[in-house]
């Protein structure tokens, strides 16, 4: 008795529950419900998930990748070694410090004197000449020897220039990198130049630059005593190419990782091969990190958060730099994940109790409407929602009932007037196909006309012109007499429209012709309204070729478009203005009843649209002068 008293007063307090919480909109509810299970645990892993994050983050930057980085670090300086070696070479050759001195000596006399001027370009082919043979077994872009008053590129034995040469010498020898080697005092210096593009030119008459390279700087110093500065500065640039693929980040966190090369002036290399544009960080972050030389950065980049590591080379003066996104460096923090399962595992436990409190006073009313509304389905027009509750379940049920009693209301007169306006429709329609009908049936001539016939035949003692017109004039007639359908083949009505043409051409003072043009021999096939072509011929005939003091042509064109067929019949007569075509096609249009005349135009076009529907029917185009087109567009309606 306990248990089933606990159970009902449980009962009780949810059922006072569902109705405390009808008193709210469902709006209201919706958004307590949401605010209770969203808000609370996003806010509890929120906090532990920053605290937590920013920890581990800081474990993933250690020591081992700095160490990574210095090992790149050494690679990187060891490639460069060799070019160093060449700089070095270079600056050693006694033979080139000779000539750089005897160059010197005579660059002042060489403009006044021809035989100073002889000596000089000698001593700068011999300058040329080892610069070539030094450079020749070297992945080099350029070797060459700049001073302030002349450049020595290489040349080989034959003359032939190689490399490049400075296009404008006197405004490169005034830059930043080319003074810090003047002042270096024979020390070399590695200068950031992958972004140049129109320094060094190789193709003078192509005007095509050196791209993609760092240059290696060496002054050389005057080694006479009582002389100071420089015989020049030895230049080497160095294809950026040698630091390609030059890591492999198999063992690091993730494959999408980048590690690169830059200078004050961005971007020389990346050195494991995974260059994406989109990642790369901008010039301010390339500057700042020149500016530490050595740490860590979190910056963002294309609207992520990405941890850069670096470290600069003291020799060279260029940093190596590891860039990976910060989250998926935070992937593995182990204990973020548990505690959001275990957040969560409560957060679902209160979202279902909670929901299913919030849901129910929603869905019990629902439930019981969809039921009405399902059997209301069923043609049930009888039925009535009963709810005490006034909220928006409750009246949208008050809205149910009353939209039943006007539907029963409504259907009754429509159908009331849906019945009587059918069958007014299908009076008229019948009277007027009827009506038509009636005005193009002569058949009660037609026995009249034969027994005319055989008079004539018997005055004339034979066949004779009366009654060979009588005669065709009746076959023209038989079309109209026989054939009761008021659908007929294409083809019939082409040979009812040659019988008329025989009974027009007895009048002597008419002389025209019938053409037929066809697409296809199977839309003879098709049907038609019955006697369509005549009165349209006729019109030709009457209107447009007669007088007109040439032979007639009339050409019938038969096309399928689609799955309609469009038949054009046209006339080379006299045409007519525009202004009347516009208005025979406006009397075409409209919904009037046929226009008087009886057969005619209008006669044809109100039986098609009849028939096939008010999309097809007929369409008049003319110019004066020159022809009148009728267009008749009806369906394809095979046999």
């Amino acid at each position: 008795m306990k248990r089933k008293g606990m159970n009902q007063k449980l009962k009780k307090i949810y059922a006072g529950i569902l109705n405390t919480l009808r008193k709210f909109s469902i709006y209201k509810r919706l958004i307590l419900a949401f605010l209770i299970i969203i808000i609370i645990p996003n806010m509890v892993i929120g906090y532990y998930s920053f605290n937590i994050s920013t920890r581990e983050m800081d474990k993933n930057i250690s020591s081992s990748t700095r160490r990574i980085l210095s090992n790149i670090g050494k690679t990187a300086d060891e490639k460069l070694k060799p070019y160093e070696k060449l700089a070095l070479s270079v600056f050693s050759n006694t033979q080139l410090r000779n000539l750089l001195i005897e160059c010197k000596s005579l660059k002042d006399n060489k403009a006044s004197d021809p035989e100073a001027m002889k000596k000089y370009q000698d001593c700068k082919i011999k300058i040329g000449n080892i610069l070539f043979e030094s450079s020749r077994l070297q992945d080099i872009n350029n070797l060459q020897i700049v001073s302030d008053y002349d450049q020595f590129v290489q040349i080989d034995y034959k003359g032939t220039k190689r490399g490049a040469s400075i296009e404008k010498a006197e405004e490169y020898v005034k830059r930043q990198d080319f003074l810090n080697a003047v002042n270096s005092d024979g020390s070399l210096v590695w200068s950031n130049s992958s972004k140049e593009k129109d320094i060094y030119l190789v193709e003078p008459l192509r005007k095509s630059y050196l791209g993609g390279y760092i240059t290696l700087f060496q002054s050389i110093p005057d080694p006479r005593l009582n002389q100071s500065g420089q015989l020049g500065v030895i230049i080497i640039n160095v294809p950026i190419k040698i630091f390609k693929d030059m890591i492999d980040l198999e063992n690091m966190y993730d494959e999408n990782e980048i590690v690169f090369m830059s200078g004050k002036g961005g971007t020389v290399s990346v050195l494991n091969g995974v260059y994406a544009v989109n990642k790369m960080p901008g010039t301010d972050i390339i500057n700042e990190i020149s500016a530490i030389k050595e740490g860590s950065l979190v910056r963002k980049i294309q609207n992520k958060d990405y941890i850069l590591v670096f470290q600069t080379s003291e020799k060279t003066d260029m940093t190596i730099v590891y860039m990976a996104e910060r989250k998926k460096i935070l992937s593995g923090v182990y204990n973020v994940r548990s505690l959001i399962i275990e957040v969560t595992i409560i957060c679902i436990f209160c979202a279902l109790v909670i929901s299913y409190v919030v849901t129910s006073s929603i869905s019990i009313p629902l439930r019981r409407l969809k039921k009405t509304m399902e059997r209301v389905g069923e043609n049930n027009l009888e039925l009535v929602y009963h709810d005490e509750q006034k909220d928006e379940i409750g009246v949208l049920g008050d809205r149910f009932n009353a939209m039943i009693v006007g539907i029963k209301n409504l259907l009754g007169n429509l159908i009331d007037s849906e019945v009587s306006r059918k069958n007014e429709e299908i009076r008229r329609k019948e009277a007027e196909l009827d009506a038509l009908q009636m005005q193009i049936k002569p058949h009660f001539m037609y026995n009249t006309l034969n027994i005319i016939r055989w008079n004539a035949m018997f005055a004339e003692d034979g066949e004779g012109p009366v009654s060979s017109m009588i005669a065709s004039f009746s076959k023209f007639l038989r079309f109209n007499t026989i054939n009761t359908n008021r659908l007929v083949e294409i083809r019939e009505e082409i040979e009812h429209l040659y019988a008329y043409e025989k009974v027009l051409k007895l009048k002597k003072e008419l002389e025209f012709t019938i053409m037929l043009e066809l697409s296809d021999e199977e839309l003879l096939n098709s049907k038609i309204t019955k006697l369509t072509f005549q009165p349209i011929v006729e019109n030709a005939v009457k209107y447009g070729l007669t007088g007109n003091g040439r032979p007639g042509e009339i050409n019938i064109k038969i096309s399928a478009s689609d799955m309609d067929i469009l038949i054009e019949i046209t006339d080379n007569g006299v045409g007519m203005p525009q202004e009347q075509v516009e208005l025979i096609n406006g009397r075409l249009m409209s919904s009037s009843s046929t226009s008087q005349g009886g057969i005619g135009l209008k006669n044809v076009n109100e039986r098609i649209r009849l028939y096939f529907g008010q999309e097809y029917g007929l369409k008049v185009v003319s110019e004066e002068g020159r022809y009148t087109s009728v267009i008749i567009h009806i369906p394809y309606i095979k046999g």
